[in-house]
């Protein structure tokens, strides 16, 4: 699985996630849509990240369980590729246990796949993230995000079954109206088919905010967007600022059904990348 080792390196765009104006996607304050697991930057974007309450609660152990489903317009990395020949039609499936080693601390476990409508091509990822908050401050919070991936990609040139190491912060502004999310993850190589790129790193910074338009009962609705940024270290040989992107949707929720639509441009900064328009739309069900 070697993407563009080829690609000439371009000029690394400075402080990127800076320039994310705020707010984001915060749950609690605009309750928007449970965001969807990021497959890549995780390595495949195809899902938004979540955010991590830091709100005290009990310490007993609680689990939690939800499922969704929907259509995407490719299978997209986050290192800027994309691979489908039609339609991908993308499912996911997540438990969260809660207080499981610490106080408010969750361990997430992800299935994830994208199946290629047209020439039926299956992709899939699976997951084990510990996710543990460690400062709480009155204007919001940090989280610790580490965590074990399996990526497996036949359909992603000449296919691969790596072994990734995930870890990353994250910052959750709870304070105002709106708040917003920021996260900033390293994506590892730790075991891959071939030596090629093995102990490469992606760079993914992201902020997310939220802005509710309504809220009656059980249902909320809301604008989530916000920008994104990819730098690779060596990661199956590539280097440099790779792609940048600037996502917006609507989440509605009611109960525990949630619909999500995602429309994502995204800004080549190396050569061969390609330039489109990615977007999604999925419904997530909470099981229990």
């Amino acid at each position: 699985m070697q993407l563009a080792r080829r690609w000439p390196i371009l000029v690394f765009l400075p402080a990127i996630l800076l320039a994310v104006a705020p707010p984001s996607l915060a749950e609690e304050s605009a309750n928007p849509a449970q965001p969807r697991a990021e497959a890549s930057g995780d390595a495949v974007d195809t899902l938004r990240a979540d955010h991590y309450s830091l709100s005290s609660g009990r310490d007993r152990i609680t689990t939690s369980g939800k499922f969704s489903t929907g259509v995407a317009s490719d299978f997209q990395l986050t290192l800027g590729g994309e691979f489908s020949d039609g339609l991908a039609q993308q499912n996911g499936f997540t438990v969260d246990v809660k207080n499981v080693l610490r106080e408010n601390s969750t361990l997430r476990f992800t299935a994830w796949n994208t199946f290629d409508t047209k020439d039926g091509g299956n992709d899939w990822i699976s997951s084990i993230n510990y996710i543990q908050p460690l400062k709480r401050w009155e204007s919001g919070g940090l989280s610790l995000n580490l965590g074990v991936h399996r990526w497996q990609f036949p359909s992603v040139l000449s296919g691969g079954t790596d072994y990734i190491a995930d870890s990353g912060l994250i910052w959750n502004q709870q304070t105002g109206p709106i708040g917003f999310t920021l996260d900033a993850n390293v994506k590892t190589l730790a075991g891959a088919q071939t030596r090629n790129g093995a102990g490469g790193q992606i760079y993914y910074f992201r902020g997310t905010t939220a802005h509710p338009l309504r809220r009656t009962g059980k249902l909320n609705l809301a604008l989530v967007h916000g920008p994104s940024f990819t730098y690779a270290n060596r990661f199956y040989g590539c280097r440099g600022a790779r792609v940048f992107r600037y996502e917006a949707g609507l989440s509605l929720n009611y109960g525990r059904f949630s619909v999500d639509t995602l429309f994502r441009p995204q800004l080549a900064l190396q050569g061969r990348i390609p330039e489109h328009n990615f977007w999604s739309a999925g419904i997530s069900y909470v099981l229990w």
